[in-house]
């Protein structure tokens, strides 16, 4: 071949190598297709299709680590199974093409401890016959995760091949109430294995709440100090007050001694929550939901999962009650709610969140332009109205009205 033939056949390959990293049974066929191109000449890496793993890559970040496609095939000889391809989905996240399937493999900076509780998590809620969340797969050693240096770890699971579920979606948004309901019944009696970290925050949420109220005074401090000139420090000023006093609100909630019963409670049953509720988390898979991404459970009140939801849900749908509604009925035709529940949740619901954070992203991290950060402020502070209107139902639904 020339060389101007080699480039075109080159490129087409790689066009085609891209779609069929999407489909398996065509990747079988291409991975054919390349071996007799390379016969005639062609440069084409085998095992590096699509957006895939090649020797030399770099990464000046550190994170996520470099790897060749040889050193993950060594690593997946470890679980008998032989690497056609590999391709990078980003956060140290690889989708591996193997001859025995797709699976994916985590690149994680955890402590031995910490993936201890993770893997704890998995197998208890795969033992209560929760068959909808993702576990981790043992190699041929019976190890479920292992070291490539201290603090850094890799474990192994099933690829989900589904779509993240809408939110803004009623149907799918009541389908994410009822999973969440499952996984809070299966994680009742929840024991971590020796030697797990101790991810626990029971109890924790006033002075979480107080905390937070500090920093919104720090933020004050800081937007007075800016002075008015910025559009981002006049607003915030002018709205502190108002929501130092919903922050307060939300700590008073739970300042009596039914949420303290309620911590011990939750603490005895030995329960934990998802804690990152979010469509990237919750996939829609051959017709129902799976869950995927146990990194960040803790053990805390299972209420707080239904706060972020709700959040996610009504939030952009200006706070509409009736969707509220309708979800926080579908989690209790699995899991009912006690009244010290649902005012917890009011508390999870009434500290002003958005405004927090927003402060905390612009005066604490210093990310964001003034403009940008001031506009999204705006919305949050022009949708309020339907914000407190949500609540007080929500105070309702609390009370038993």
């Amino acid at each position: 071949m020339t060389n101007r033939k080699h480039e075109t056949v080159t490129k087409a390959v790689r066009k085609l190598a891209a779609f069929c990293c999407q489909k398996v049974f065509l990747g079988r066929l291409l991975h054919k297709i390349i071996d007799e191109v390379s016969v005639h000449g062609v440069t084409f890496l085998r095992k590096g299709v699509g957006n895939v793993a090649r020797d030399g890559i770099s990464n000046s970040k550190g994170w996520p680590p470099s790897l060749t496609l040889q050193e993950i095939a060594e690593l997946m000889a470890d679980y008998d199974l032989e690497l056609d391809g590999a391709g990078e989905q980003g956060n140290g996240v690889w989708r591996l093409i193997t001859d025995r399937g797709i699976r994916c493999l985590h690149l994680v900076r955890y402590s031995e401890a910490r993936l201890l509780f993770i893997h704890s998590v998995m197998e208890h809620l795969a033992q209560k016959g929760l068959r909808d969340g993702t576990r981790m797969i043992r190699n041929k050693h019976g190890q479920a995760f292992s070291f490539l240096e201290p603090g850094l770890a890799f474990y192994l699971t099933e690829w989900l091949h589904g779509r993240p579920c809408s939110f803004s979606r009623t149907d799918q948004a009541q389908e994410v109430a009822r999973l969440l309901g499952k996984l809070h019944l299966a994680a009742e009696g929840f024991q971590p294995a020796e030697g797990s970290a101790r991810l626990e925050a029971w109890g924790q949420w006033p002075d979480k709440f107080r905390f937070r109220l500090r920093e919104l005074q720090e933020f004050g401090e800081q937007a007075r100090a800016n002075g008015p000139k910025e559009k981002i420090n006049k607003l915030y000023l002018e709205n502190l007050d108002y929501y130092l006093g919903q922050g307060e609100q939300a700590a008073d909630l739970l300042s009596g001694p039914e949420y303290l019963e309620l911590v011990e409670q939750e603490s005895q049953l030995g329960t934990f929550c998802f804690r990152d509720v979010g469509n990237k988390h919750i996939l829609r898979q051959e017709g129902k939901l799976v869950i995927t991404g146990f990194d960040y459970c803790i053990c805390d009140l299972r209420v707080y999962d239904l706060s972020r939801l709700l959040r996610k849900v009504c939030s952009g749908n200006h706070w509409d009650w009736t969707k509220a509604k309708t979800i926080l009925e579908e989690y209790e035709t699995i899991r009912p709610l006690s009244v010290a529940e649902k005012k917890a949740l009011l508390a999870l619901l009434t500290f002003p969140r958005k405004f927090w954070l927003y402060g905390r992203k612009y005066y604490r991290k210093g990310k964001g332009e003034n403009a940008e950060v001031a506009d999204r402020l705006k919305r949050t502070i022009r949708s309020e109205g339907e914000r407190v209107g949500f609540l007080n139902r929500l105070q309702q639904y609390a009370s038993g009205g």
